[in-house]
């Protein structure tokens, strides 16, 4: 069975800024993923998010952003936000909305668990939540 890993906005900021100390974990994550023919998904909310954070706040040119983005569309999926996610975020008040409409897309594209530095952020989850660190003693 085809396992699939919702990352959340942090991780894939992590991996795209190959930002320190957090680059290697997810990085093993990726090759897992590649080696065991697992998915890694993320929602088009992360990558509208993450082009600003990158981006803009963090001045990455935009070229390098689309082509890291782009070298890992064999591995990745884009699980496009609905209105059904809004929705659910809201009626179900989560802390954290974005947090929310995230999970949300998650449940829809079949997500085994949500992958975040920010594992408090989704104590209302059903899924599984893991720190990247912890992925090896996930899988």
């Amino acid at each position: 069975m085809l396992m699939k890993f919702f990352l959340d906005t942090n991780v894939w900021v992590d991996l795209i800024m190959q930002r320190e100390p957090f680059y290697e974990a997810v990085c093993s994550m990726i090759v897992f993923a590649e080696e065991c023919n697992a998915q890694l998904c993320i929602s088009s909310l992360t990558v509208v998010n993450s082009h600003y954070i990158c981006c803009e706040r963090g001045k990455m040119p935009f070229e390098m952003f689309q082509e890291r983005t782009r070298a890992l569309h064999g591995t990745l999926k884009i699980c496009n936000v609905s209105a059904r996610d809004i929705r659910f975020s809201f009626s179900r008040k989560w802390y954290d909305f974005e947090d929310g409409v995230q999970y949300s897309a998650a449940l829809r594209c079949g997500a085994d668990c949500i992958v975040t530095r920010n594992e408090k952020d989704f104590f209302q989850s059903e899924l599984p939540v893991i720190n990247p660190r912890d992925f090896s003693s996930f899988v």
